[in-house]
């Protein structure tokens, strides 16, 4: 009985010690694996709202910016095609992505946001838009052409969106594709230099989701569950927990540790 009478008086201390470590730990600890910084092996670090493309139970990340890595390089699809991810600024929420071409600037295709679903993309007002006319046989007076993209008598130009001089030269030229071009490489494009790293354009992204803006309040990561077009909202907790709304709300936290570990061993 002597030892359980001199134990009771610290009760109290040691409950303490217990809540407030418990506290300290989940503040402290660090995001489930699923929502964590990533790279693709170039060194460029992407981060939530941005999340690996993997096949997982769970998806920690805004719906539509999924990124896969190929070659070590990032790219982010938009409708269905790659974009090479050039830098991501979490300040003003902005993404700049690359058009395609290794040695020129080419902008093959409009690029088409996709409104038919949920997608937090927005064009970034950094653009401007440019119109390409390419493999033209009959020139427009006065105008340089995108030297890298001459082939022989045919000629490729680029102009601000309707800067282009008034002439019928353009029926005369194989396709034109009016694209979003970083204002900072469309001096380069209209002298006819440029490359294919400053071809790049910048897009947006913004919360529109309630459940998430919730969440996200709350000190959490908004995600998904079961993959596919049957999503389930998901919001990641800093502690490896998980809920439907809230991260303040206990009751409805449901990940156990066994689950954080799959976590781990799925991602490695």
């Amino acid at each position: 009985m002597a030892p359980k009478a001199r134990l009771l008086p610290l009760l109290p201390l040691i409950t303490t010690f217990l809540f407030v470590s418990t506290n300290v730990n989940s503040v402290n600890s660090p995001p489930p694996p699923s929502c964590a910084p990533f790279d693709c092996g170039n060194g460029l670090t992407l981060s939530y709202p941005f999340h690996p493309q993997i096949h997982l139970p769970h998806s920690c990340g805004y719906p539509n910016l999924a990124i896969s890595c190929a070659k070590n390089q990032p790219i982010l699809h938009i409708s269905n095609n790659p974009y090479a991810v050039q830098s991501l600024n979490t300040t003003d929420n902005s993404i700049t992505v690359t058009y395609g071409g290794e040695s020129c600037p080419i902008a093959a295709r409009a690029v088409a946001l996709d409104h038919s679903d949920y997608s937090p993309l927005s064009y970034n007002t950094g653009n401007k838009l440019v119109r390409f006319h390419y493999n033209c046989t009959v020139y427009p007076p006065s105008a340089a052409g995108i030297k890298c993209l001459q082939r022989g008598a045919k000629h490729s130009y680029a102009f601000l969106e309707g800067s282009e001089p008034e002439s019928e030269w353009m029926s005369h030229c194989e396709s034109s594709v009016v694209a979003p071009v970083i204002e900072s490489a469309v001096d380069d494009l209209r002298s006819g230099s440029g490359n294919a790293v400053e071809l790049a354009f910048k897009l947006a992204w913004e919360l529109v989701d309630g459940s998430c803006k919730v969440c996200e309040e709350s000190g959490g990561f908004c995600g998904s569950s079961n993959g596919g077009d049957d999503r389930n909202f998901v919001c990641f907790c800093s502690d490896g927990r998980h809920s439907s709304l809230s991260c303040h709300v206990s009751g409805e936290m449901s990940q156990s540790k066994t689950s954080q570990l799959n976590y781990v061993a799925i991602g490695k």
